[in-house]
């Protein structure tokens, strides 16, 4: 057995189009553009509050996304009519 592929699990590779979510946690967001610099680094695109928002971030801080990951925070506001429309307790 290779000593050096049991010692470190590697990420899957990223690429444009994938939807990520920071290590840290955070919202989902897809990958735009992708840069090879010494530390690769990936243009991130995601809607908070109603608009785009856009920043680059390395890499090695970005995890894939799978279905049911945890999103840190929403931005979506629930109206009256959805209220309205809750089962009574």
């Amino acid at each position: 057995m290779n000593e050096e592929s049991t010692s470190k699990t590697e990420k899957p590779a990223l690429k444009v189009g994938d939807v990520v979510i920071l290590n840290s946690g955070g919202p989902n967001m897809t990958i735009s553009h992708i840069f090879d610099y010494a530390v690769p680094n990936a243009v991130c695109r995601w809607i908070a509050d109603g608009k785009e928002q856009r920043a680059e971030f390395p890499l090695p801080c970005l995890t894939k996304a799978t279905w049911g990951t945890p999103v840190l925070s929403l931005s979506v506001p629930i109206g009256p009519s959805i209220q309205s429309h809750q089962a009574p307790l």
